[in-house]
């Protein structure tokens, strides 16, 4: 039975509940900078070396059980850190367990990312879907994947079976993702957590979910390492948004209705949010390659290789091995406790069934909105989205001169307010210099808010883009 909601949970768990913002911590619950800070690249961006520590660190880890174990923990604690505010702050932490582990392995590795927005017109002939990284869509009737460094890999949950994909429109197709224009309206428009987390889940999370299908829509979508991959994209994505003036804002309900703010507990965890909420700070020792901070510390990678400590010995894989559920002693750092939900699979309907349909409608008013600048919009965004979005927080892209003088002025204020704030100074290329907040919070956005989920509308948007 086909189970694919990582979203549906979303109507139940108080979506229209009051946002209550997150006060600034102070000194004593700011998290301590870290003495070292990696980074998180997109994966087409690594060297041959860098990817062939990646892919020989995650199958060392698949042969270990880590697999296995990854996708108990989210599949155990998977009602509660969907449809709330628990979504973006567990997963982070869950990311970085998974490179923690991985470290173990070999120093050098570091998660990357897959930046499913640039794929979005036709996702299946993405790069990342094909021999030389992780594989296309799974073969034969049972959809086995058989091509990529995954080719052929059995995974342990909640059974033995291989690694399953089925690209959700059939015949080898998926349907298309969300538009670059349409995530970084978000990033731009929402202001608190209760806004920008279902905007953000119920789009671009569910939408790479489904269409990859097969393990993906499950809960225990990591044994794919697509799922790790892309919610690493999905946490980039929040940076960039906590880099609008966001960095300390946590505020909506978690999966029992609670206000949810910085001093809450990650679930799994019993870690407060704080310890997660500032990237180079806490357990968060990485960056994104598309917002690099100015005073970084950033350990070399130029010459990453495939290290033997890839633990082909019983010694080496010993130390990053779980045994009946509990922590080896040099394990501490990354304690991972485990708050299970229901332990049998519940019956959910497929992801955006019910939605409001408010949000599709907003969605259709800014493709008519843009309609006829699209070709040219698009088509900016397509070279300059890495730029623009990084640019927000360090300095605007000049290509960003193209969004404000192709779009009308009501439309900029509607859909990229921030753009919109600065579009004379754009314009005339005189913004330089905005920097990201290196020591300290930011201020904090307070308010109540009631936001329903965006609707299934990234297939029209991508299909719009087209024209």
């Amino acid at each position: 039975m086909k189970l694919a909601s990582f979203a549906v949970v979303a109507l139940a768990s108080g979506l229209l509940a009051a946002a209550q913002g997150s006060p600034k911590p102070d000194n004593s619950l700011k998290p301590a900078a870290c003495t070292t800070a990696g980074v998180r690249k997109e994966i087409r961006s690594l060297t041959d070396a860098e990817w062939s520590v990646v892919s020989s660190v995650v199958l060392a880890m698949n042969r270990d059980g880590w697999g296995r174990w990854f996708a108990y923990v989210h599949t155990q604690n998977f009602n509660t850190i969907h449809g709330n505010s628990q979504f973006f702050p567990f997963h982070r932490r869950f990311t970085i367990d998974y490179e923690q582990i991985a470290q173990r392995y070999s120093s050098s590795f570091y998660l990357p990312y897959w930046d499913t927005v640039s794929d979005y017109r036709a996702p299946q002939t993405s790069e990342v879907l094909t021999n030389k990284y992780i594989g296309g869509n799974g073969q034969g009737a049972n959809g086995c994947v058989s091509d990529g460094f995954l080719a052929n890999i059995n995974v342990g949950y909640p059974n033995t079976h291989c690694l399953v994909r089925k690209f959700d429109k059939g015949d080898g197709i998926i349907n298309s993702w969300y538009a670059p224009e349409y995530i970084l309206s978000i990033i731009q428009r929402d202001t608190t957590m209760a806004q920008f987390r279902p905007d953000m889940e119920m789009s671009l999370h569910g939408a790479v979910h489904l269409g990859l299908g097969g393990d993906m829509i499950e809960q225990w979508s990591p044994n794919d390492f697509a799922f790790m991959v892309h919610h690493a994209n999905m946490d980039r994505l929040w940076d960039q948004w906590q880099d609008n003036g966001n960095t300390w804002v946590m505020d909506g309900v978690d999966n029992k209705g609670a206000n949810m703010t910085i001093d809450s507990q990650i679930l799994a965890y019993n870690e407060p949010v704080s310890s997660v909420m500032q990237l180079g700070h806490g357990s968060a020792c990485y960056y994104y390659d598309t917002n690099l901070p100015e005073d970084r510390n950033l350990p070399s990678q130029a010459s990453a290789v495939a290290q033997s400590a890839v633990a082909k010995d019983k010694s080496n894989s010993s130390n990053g091995k779980k045994n009946n559920g509990e922590d080896s002693d040099d394990s501490k750092k990354t304690k991972r406790i485990v708050h299970p939900a229901k332990t049998n699979k519940p019956d959910i309907d497929d992801f955006f069934r019910g939605v409001a349909s408010d949000v599709a409608a907003g969605v259709q008013q800014l493709n008519e909105d843009i309609k006829d600048g699209l070709e040219e919009v698009d088509q900016f965004f397509k070279d300059a989205f890495k730029g623009i979005t990084k640019g927000l927080s360090k300095s605007l892209h000049k290509s960003a001169q193209n969004v404000v003088t192709t779009l009308p002025p009501n439309v900029l204020d509607r859909w990229f307010p921030k753009m919109a704030g600065l579009g004379k100074d754009i314009a005339n290329n005189k913004v330089t210099g905005l920097k990201r907040p290196q020591k300290g919070p930011q201020h904090c956005q307070q308010g109540c808010c009631c936001h329903p989920c965006p609707a299934d509308s990234g297939q029209q948007v991508g299909k719009d883009a087209q024209v």
